[in-house]
């Protein structure tokens, strides 16, 4: 558990990172890392109970994104120094079967109403394919060819019947790649022990975050916060990185801080008990576009998702407050009976791409938020729009939001983004301090 604190407002930290999730931990590991005083709240019961924790595991190089090219190789960039950053944990929180097994290998089915054509795919991907090559050419990367291969193996194009499987008359290409799944709960307890033995992170959860504000300390803000009691309580710091995904606009407006044009999407992500026939099935994404996935945790469970049930509901910077408060309370707006319904109509809509997938058991039906910051103002979102802004993910998400940069927000716009946004806020108040010191002398 995390260390209890007590006293706390009596401290002042270098860093109060808001929001415990992959990218909060991410953020005050890499900061504690550097030698940096930092406390993490959170908002939840404990850290990484929120979206991180409604993830299938997906390690994406990138393909299902090719529908905006520039994010589907930052997408790929992302994945690798992901990797990089916690390489001492790969292989073994990779999910995968033997070595002769490649259920773990990920497909892609390309559907026949895929938002670009096969001819394009196959292009985009040799492109993918060149950029993997010029990343595994730098040393420190090139550790990455025992997971994913040399750039000949980047993907393999396969007949499209060949697993009995799939329907294959709704896809029009079927490709295979060394793409594997991140073991999330192995990944967790990892990040967990990192956090609760570094003697420079205090926690402290049922943290609700209300305000942050200029401390009467100069080159200090005040992060005034209600306990688990209700009762307000605050700390101080010279740096405050804003990692509470969803949350993060809402704390800003309450900071007197600009917010940025973002949508939220509350997502949902289904768990089935596998049909025997489907225990050997590798995962597959069925792109390209939002159509459905199929993720094989290698325990006789999947996770799955098919977008028109899975994508559940859409709040912009301009819905009313009534939609904002479903997004920031997500788990509060579905009965367990509307879940169950939604998991049941999820498992039939995925059925048209993979038809024994009738047969599996409902297990759990978690939701989730998917964000997108809209860099350009236009809040333009379709699904099924190649050029709409939910196809482009090509940035951190990493916000600086006050002239001192004393003020961080860090969306990490996908998991695999995390370890490079912690890099990201680092580098942001190391050259802050770098500029003081300068002053000073």
């Amino acid at each position: 558990m995390p260390k209890k604190l007590h006293g706390i407002r009596a401290k002042a930290y270098d860093v109060i990172v808001v929001g415990a999730g992959i990218a909060g931990i991410c953020t005050a590991l890499t900061l504690a890392e550097a030698g940096y005083h930092v406390l993490l709240l959170e908002k939840k019961h404990d850290v990484l109970e929120g979206t991180s924790n409604v993830t299938p595991g997906r390690m994406s190089l990138g393909i299902h994104y090719l529908a905006n090219y520039p994010t589907a190789e930052y997408n790929l960039y992302k994945t690798l120094e992901f990797i990089k950053k916690f390489k001492n944990y790969f292989p073994d929180c990779f999910i995968r079967g033997s070595v002769n097994d490649n259920w773990h290998f990920g497909l892609y089915a390309i559907v026949n109403n895929s938002l670009i054509p096969p001819n394009q795919v196959l292009d985009l991907i040799g492109c993918l394919k060149e950029r993997y090559r010029e990343v595994i050419r730098q040393p420190e990367f090139n550790f990455l060819t025992e997971f994913y291969g040399h750039p000949y193996e980047f993907y393999e194009k396969l007949r499209i019947d060949s697993y009995d499987s799939i329907n294959f008359s709704r896809i029009s290409l079927l490709l295979r790649t060394k793409e594997m799944l991140l073991n999330w709960s192995k990944f967790k307890k990892i990040l967990k022990f990192k956090l609760e033995s570094k003697i420079l992170i205090d926690t402290l959860n049922h943290a609700d975050v209300i305000n942050i504000s200029d401390s009467h300390q100069s080159d200090k803000h005040e992060v005034c916060y209600l306990d688990i009691y209700g009762e307000k309580q605050s700390a101080s710091s010279d740096f405050v990185v804003i990692c509470a995904w969803q949350n993060i606009e809402k704390i800003n407006e309450c900071s007197g801080i600009k917010t940025s044009a973002v949508t939220n999407r509350i997502k949902i992500l289904v768990t089935i008990q596998l049909p025997e026939k489907l225990f050997s099935h590798p995962s597959t994404f069925f792109c390209i576009g939002p159509f459905a996935m199929f993720s094989n945790m290698g325990d006789g469970t999947a996770k799955i998702t098919y977008a028109p049930k899975t994508n559940y509901f859409v709040s912009t910077s301009k819905s009313p407050q009534e939609n904002e408060k479903r997004i920031f309370n997500e788990d509060e707006f579905i009965c367990d009976e509307e879940r169950k319904q939604i998991g049941e109509d999820i498992i039939l809509g995925i059925s048209e791409y993979m038809p024994d997938i009738k047969k599996a058991k409902l297990l759990d039906v978690k939701l989730g938020v998917v964000k997108q910051i809209h860099q350009d103002n236009k809040e333009f979102f379709d699904l099924n729009n190649s050029t709409s802004n939910h196809h482009k993910r090509a940035y951190s998400g990493v916000e600086v939001k006050n002239k001192e940069k004393t003020v961080i927000n860090n969306s990490a716009i996908k998991l695999m983004y995390a370890a490079s946004n912690a890099d990201q806020v680092l580098e942001i108040i190391n050259s802050v301090y770098s500029a003081r010191m300068g002053v000073c002398t």
